[in-house]
Formats: C-alpha cells, sequence, structure tokens
C-alpha cells in the first residue's frame, strides 16, 4: 500500500499496532500516549473492536468517561 503526503506503508503499519496496543494493554499510561500520539478523542468499542482485538477495557472504565453505551457498543471520550 502507497501512501501520498506525509504518510508512508511504514508509518501506516504503526499505526495499526499501535492501535491495537491502545485496547490490549492493561497500562493506562501506555494506552494515554497512544491517544496522544494519534490526537485521539473516542475510543469505540463494538463487535469488531472485541473480535479483532483482545480488549483490556478496565484502563478506559477507570480513567475516562463513558459517553455512549448500549448493549453491544461502548464509547469512551478522552
Amino acid at each position: 500500500m502507497k501512501c501520498s503526503g506525509g504518510g508512508g506503508v511504514e508509518e501506516i503499519g504503526s499505526r495499526e499496532s499501535d492501535i491495537k496496543e491502545m485496547y490490549s494493554t492493561n497500562d493506562w499510561i501506555t494506552a494515554k500516549d497512544i491517544l496522544e500520539k494519534y490526537n485521539l478523542r473516542y475510543i469505540y468499542i463494538g463487535d469488531v473492536e472485541r473480535n479483532t482485538y483482545q480488549i483490556s477495557e478496565e484502563k478506559f472504565k477507570l480513567n475516562l468517561p463513558v459517553i455512549f453505551k448500549n448493549s453491544s457498543v461502548v464509547i469512551y471520550e478522552y
């Protein structure tokens, strides 16, 4: 995959692995660093995320407000 502009294949691979790490780490500081690195404001956890990543949700529950929740989706705000 080729990208125009400042990003490249290496950057995209890094982003994907960072997002995986953000969802799966138990460490809030690691997740917070990734949120800041990509200037993320919302963390969406739905069926796709649960099936794609091994989500460690406790760090979000302890540190962020829930702004939306239903039977299958939770959205946290950072």
